[in-house]
């Protein structure tokens, strides 16, 4: 099996090539968007000065999430359609279509991934419609009504001895909610939002199908100097157990000390039946030196329960936990320097220290081909990110992040933490050409992950490169190109499962 790593030394000189680079004009806009917009096949996209780099876990579909459509309603109607083809028969489409008037507004999408793979009962198909309709009953109310629903059928994946041969399964999520929303003279909004949604996995083989139900509401209440939030659900894992939950959030007005300082403070609080109620503050402390160069001192505490919804359903090879998991506690404290070297170059350092309670990974106890969360009692995380981004010209400018860590499980049962690697390297580049050509290409590195809690064994680093091609032919029309896994590199994600080879999809962009 041929693995690519990428050597400590390689990494530094790298990062010290971004963050050294000669001077050459991107805007601080620029850094909010993302590379990879249209529609893909296991394509990553990236941002590179996202928090989700040091806050959250390294796992590739954390990453490029698109906005979705629905909550981008245009002045008139728009709409596009996009199309493509590729290899191992993968066929993606895309239609979405939104609209104002001055009494209501619409947006309705739909999407379709159909991919066939080359690995032994991978492919799958998925189908994503959402629909949001929005009546203005006068100047001060408004009725919002939203739905979603999910729907993935596929061939169970797993090893080449896996006791799930040419059998098929179909996860599916659903959502519907209405939102009242009263908003006077732009100086407050207060919304109301109930809504009920249901999952459920079915197999053909003889193991038990699933069926999830939540049902709960959302109060939000937004101003110019506060903001509050709370979300209380029933969820229901029917034939298994019933959790009642709650989490609120509140944000008060930053508080300014002179010209430089600023403190921004809230809390929240989480609740979970069973488990009971945790506080969690939010401190973040900024000193702005100046325009281009400031530090910020943040301590967060944050909650996670493992809810079986459509973030449960969408990876192929997991199966369900039917018992009751506590949630995931994360405690957070890092320190980031930001500073604009010129106009066109943008660093980043950021110092964290992190502590998992209850964290968990996908993990294989029955070995029977599927993964299922399992829990690691505590876990210390501490390292530093160096990040930069750079423009060469209007043309042409690239980003690179390095994030390095250490990682420390404080579980009697688990020795090491699996799948968690130590090392993450980003990197990217734009090139544009007449505004018709536009060039993207994104390489992630992920260092060595040990895959069992108790094993020195672990799987080698591994190098995926991405790109997307554009050619913008009308105003209205656009061809691209993805190609995934550029380099052909063979690895694994979890053990047993390898990964696809490379892959490209080639389509169009119409825009109506």
């Amino acid at each position: 099996m041929d693995k690519r790593e990428i050597s400590a030394r390689t990494l530094i000189m790298i990062i010290i090539y971004g963050m050294f680079a000669p001077p050459s004009g991107f805007t601080a806009e620029d850094l909010k968007k993302p590379l990879l917009e249209l529609p893909q096949v296991n394509i990553v996209g990236k941002k590179s000065f996202e928090q989700i780099f040091v806050e959250k876990d390294f796992r590739p579909d954390e990453f490029g999430l698109e906005k979705d459509a629905t909550e981008d309603i245009e002045e008139d109607s728009s709409g596009f359609l996009s199309i493509g083809y590729g290899r191992f028969n993968s066929k993606i489409g895309e239609i979405a279509q939104s609209a104002r008037t001055q009494s209501l507004y619409y947006s309705a999408k739909v999407s379709v991934n159909d991919v066939d793979a080359e690995i032994l009962n991978s492919q799958f198909t998925t189908y994503q419609p959402s629909f949001k309709l929005g009546v203005l009953l006068n100047e001060e109310n408004e009725f919002v009504f939203k739905m979603q629903y999910f729907d993935k059928i596929m061939g169970l994946p797993g090893k080449i001895d896996a006791p799930t041969p040419n059998s098929k399964r179909r996860n599916s999520d659903f959502e519907v909610s209405t939102q009242l929303i009263y908003s006077r003279d732009d100086y407050y909004q207060i919304s109301l939002e109930p809504y009920y949604g249901t999952s459920t996995l079915n197999e053909d083989i003889t193991r038990r199908d699933f069926k999830n139900e939540r049902v709960g509401g959302r109060i939000e209440i937004d101003s110019d100097e506060h903001d509050f939030n709370i979300d209380i659900y029933q969820n229901r894992l029917i034939s298994h157990y019933e959790q009642a939950a709650f989490d609120a959030k509140l944000r008060i007005a930053p508080l300014y000390f002179g010209d430089k300082w600023q403190l921004n403070l809230g809390a929240n609080v989480f609740g979970q039946e069973r488990f009971g109620q945790r506080p969690a503050p939010f401190v973040e402390l900024i000193f702005t030196e100046s325009e281009d160069y400031s530090h910020k001192l943040k301590i967060t505490r944050e909650f996670e329960p493992l809810i079986f919804s459509q973030r449960y359903l969408d990876v192929n090879y997991v199966e369900v936990d039917p018992t009751e998991l506590r949630p995931r506690r994360e405690t957070n404290i890092s320190y980031k320097i930001d500073k604009y070297v010129s106009p066109e170059w943008r660093t980043s350092v950021v110092f964290y220290v992190r502590q998992d309670k209850d964290m968990w990974f996908w993990n294989d106890p029955d070995e029977d081909g599927l993964y299922s969360p399992t829990l690691i009692e505590k876990v210390n995380f501490g390292g530093v990110k160096l990040s930069t981004e750079y423009s060469w010209s209007e043309a042409f400018s690239h980003f690179i992040s390095l994030n390095l860590r250490r990682v420390r499980s404080k579980d009697v049962n688990y020795e090491f933490v699996p799948y968690e690697p130590k090392q993450r390297l980003s990197v990217g580049l734009t090139y544009k050409m007449d505004e018709k050509f536009k060039l993207d290409i994104v390489g992630d590195y992920f260092g060595r992950r040990f895959y069992q809690g108790n094993s020195k064994e672990s799987f080698s680093g591994y190098f995926l490169l991405g790109g997307k091609l554009t050619y913008a032919v009308k105003d209205y029309l656009t061809l691209f190109v993805l190609v995934d896994n550029l380099l052909n590199d063979h690895y694994e994600i979890v053990k047993g499962y390898p990964s696809q080879s490379r892959s490209a999809v080639t389509g169009i962009k119409l825009k109506f």
